[in-house]
């Protein structure tokens, strides 16, 4: 199982269909395990909770299904929601994995192969970017001096490396501490140090702002939970840098000088979709047009707003208002207090247990969440993909150890 979880883990940092070929996978190992070994499906939250958490996301199924009444994408549309099979059968496979291992935790020297994978993804990135050739296509790169890892997009790259990036946060703590205290350096707590350095990098040259926003703000947050006077210094320390690279890097001014005039950039296609979702919403506040159709209103709001017909298409470039457009207040409503849920579950149980990896995933889910502000992360499957095993990570580390241990 350990070398399943791996090549599940590597499979998201690589390669779209190679990550949707193992999430299938890992679905049919469960199916096989239950069906030999006689293992159940658990509640994600608690003993007493299944029968809620199936009527929250029934009712949020419902929801969706409303607002896709008059669609002609109907299944389509719904078949999105596969994401919840994902998350369920996760949360299984790692809940008996560590039934399996008999430890309600993984220790840093376990991750020692994610670290490997991220070293490697960066080095072929970088020969990639030094280059400018695709090294797996033998062609030159489409998306131009931004660097993409093993990855076409170098946006989706961002958002899934950095929280990674955010996920190794406590392991380079620990490992800082322990060296403050003059302990031996270990093998693992150097490689976590390493991945950690070339995959913040990775996401800095992708030039994603909204994934340098996420990371950042996950950086930040966990070093003030942590230990409020590194949370400090670094917020200092980072707002030094930001302005030193502001005077100093063309390319760092230019990426913020879009952001904060997007009239003046190709960042006002952006605010155009923003304004068209917004104007969506408040003509269908309760259900909104029906998940995934925003694309047969666009043109119509386009007209409406005086934006240009020919004008870029594609989701609100913000996740929370893709929600209120297409599922109105009341999807929007589920979405949140999925996310707040998982987020709440996750700190409260770090606050409890201090595992460090409850604040790793802590972070993954703070840069995926920030990342949203620009970006429909949540619909992007290789983004969510990853964003709910970190999720599912928090609930089965929870569950076991909440889980009451066979005295001998």
């Amino acid at each position: 199982m350990t070398g399943l979880l791996f090549v599940f883990l590597s499979a998201t940092l690589i390669s779209q269909s190679f990550m949707d070929a193992m999430s299938v996978v890992i679905i049919l190992f469960m199916l096989t395990m239950r069906f030999t070994h006689r293992t159940r499906f658990q509640p994600l939250v608690s003993a007493s909770s299944g029968l809620k958490e199936a009527a929250f996301m029934g009712l949020w199924l419902l929801v969706i299904a409303i607002g896709l009444r008059a669609s002609p994408h109907l299944l389509v549309n719904f078949s999105e929601w596969k994401w919840i099979l994902n998350l369920g059968f996760m949360y299984w496979f790692l809940n008996y994995y560590l039934q399996t291992r008999g430890t309600p935790s993984m220790t840093l020297s376990f991750w020692q192969p994610l670290y490997w994978v991220l070293i490697a993804c960066f080095i072929y990135g970088a020969i990639s970017y030094a280059t400018g050739i695709d090294l797996f296509k033998q062609q030159p790169l489409t998306h131009g001096r931004r660097f993409a890892g093993p990855f076409d997009d170098p946006m989706n790259f961002a958002h899934i490396y950095g929280m990674y990036g955010a996920f190794l946060v406590p392991f380079v703590l620990e490992a800082i501490s322990e060296w403050k205290h003059k302990y031996k350096k270990t093998k693992s707590q150097i490689l976590s140090v390493i991945a950690f350095t070339v995959t913040a990098l990775s996401v800095a040259l992708t030039l994603t702002r909204g994934a340098w926003m996420g990371l950042s703000a996950a950086i930040i947050v966990m070093l003030f939970i942590y230990r409020k006077k590194f949370g400090v210094l670094i917020t200092a320390a980072g707002l030094v840098a930001a302005l030193l690279l502001y005077g100093t890097s063309t390319t760092f001014k230019t990426r913020v000088d879009q952001a904060l005039n997007p009239s003046q950039s190709y960042d006002s296609e952006r605010y155009n979709l923003w304004r068209t979702n917004w104007e969506i919403f408040t003509d269908y506040p309760v259900f909104g047009i029906g998940h995934g159709d925003y694309k047969d209103y666009l043109p119509s709001y386009f007209a409406k707003l005086g934006i240009a017909e020919d004008h870029f298409q594609s989701h609100a470039h913000n996740q929370y208002l893709q929600f209120l457009s297409n599922t109105g207040l009341v999807g929007f409503a589920f979405y949140m207090t999925f996310i707040f849920g998982l987020l709440f579950l996750t700190y409260q149980n770090y606050r409890k247990h201090r595992d460090p990896l409850f604040l790793g995933s802590l972070g993954a889910q703070i840069a995926f969440h920030v990342g949203s502000l620009t970006e429909c992360n949540f619909e992007r499957a290789k983004v969510r993909l990853v964003y709910l095993f970190f999720c599912a990570l928090s609930l089965s580390i929870a569950a076991q150890l909440r889980t009451p241990k066979p005295t001998v």
